[in-house]
């Protein structure tokens, strides 16, 4: 049974499951995933409710995280720059938001991007970004301008912090389509 906060630290020396506490937590956010789903998947597919907390300062390469159940991804400090996840694999995507109860929060997402459409860095289509900075995001060419470098979404929640932007030139680019 995984507790209910599991902790990940990218400067972990001892990483051991259930990864309950600083001292043993996980090195990536893909491992702990990979622990509670007992498989390569980066889907979580049974064990809905868990809070995977990043301790402040890590700098993690992860990418291909599907939320398909309620979990949060939280930084532990109210700071986003504190943690930054950056795509592990040129044409991949960090997160893929697929779940009312998926949340990330206190993030910073850099980096590669997804090779097709609908969001470079995150795509949401249920649950809630909130208080993150997604950056430096890209996705095909000819898709960049219509269905987001950095994040699409479809549905869900983008929670913006008053005075501070998601993105990093401080602007919110919101492109409707009629089709």
């Amino acid at each position: 049974v995984a507790p209910s906060v599991m902790y990940v630290d990218s400067e972990s020396e001892s990483p051991l499951f259930p990864y309950k506490g600083k001292d043993a937590a996980a090195k990536t956010i893909t491992a702990v995933l990979n622990a509670m789903t007992n498989n390569d998947s980066k889907s979580v597919a049974c064990v809905p409710g868990v809070e995977i907390r990043i301790v402040s300062g890590s700098r993690l390469t992860d990418s291909g995280m599907v939320l398909d159940v309620p979990i949060v991804i939280r930084g532990e400090s109210d700071n986003p720059t504190n943690v930054v996840i950056t795509a592990s694999a040129k044409g991949t995507r960090a997160f893929t938001l697929n779940n009312d109860g998926a949340q990330i929060e206190n993030l910073t997402v850099s980096g590669s991007g997804a090779l097709s459409q609908n969001g470079g860095h995150v795509s949401v289509s249920k649950g809630t970004v909130r208080n993150c900075i997604i950056e430096n995001g890209s996705t095909s060419t000819g898709y960049d301008s219509v269905y987001g470098n950095n994040i699409f979404l479809s549905g869900g929640i983008l929670e913006v912090t008053a005075g501070r932007t998601p993105f990093a030139d401080n602007k919110i680019r919101l492109n409707f389509s009629t089709g």
